[in-house]
C-alpha cells in the first residue's frame, strides 16, 4: 500500500530540515575555527615562556584542524541528505516507486 502524499510532503520536510541542521553545525564549526586565530601566539609574544609556546602552539593547531575536519564532515553530511531528499522526491514525482513495484 503506497504511503499517502502527506506523509511523503513530511517525510521530506524533515529530511530537508534536518540536512540543514547538519550545514548549520557545519558553519557553527567553521566560525569555531577562525576564532582559534585569535589564540595563536608567536614565539615574540609568549615571550621568555618558550617551552609551552611549543605545547600551546600545537594544541591551537590540533583544536582548529578539529574544527576545520568536523565542519567538512557535517556540511558532506549536509549535502548527502539533500541529495537523498531531492532523489527522492523526483523518483516520487516520476513514478519510479509506483512502477518498481515499491508500493
Amino acid at each position: 500500500m503506497a504511503p499517502q502524499p502527506d506523509v511523503i510532503v513530511s517525510s521530506l520536510e524533515k529530511l530537508r530540515t534536518v540536512g540543514h541542521g547538519w550545514e548549520t553545525g557545519s558553519v557553527h564549526l567553521h566560525k569555531g575555527d577562525d576564532m582559534i586565530n585569535d589564540l595563536k601566539f608567536s614565539r615574540i609574544q609568549f615571550g621568555i615562556f618558550q617551552i609551552p609556546w611549543d605545547r600551546y602552539t600545537g594544541t591551537a593547531g590540533y583544536a582548529q584542524d578539529r574544527f576545520r575536519e568536523g565542519s567538512t564532515e557535517l556540511a558532506n553530511i549536509g549535502k548527502a541528505l539533500a541529495a537523498i531528499e531531492q532523489t527522492y522526491e523526483q523518483e516520487e514525482r516520476d513514478g519510479v516507486h509506483r512502477m518498481k513495484g515499491l508500493y
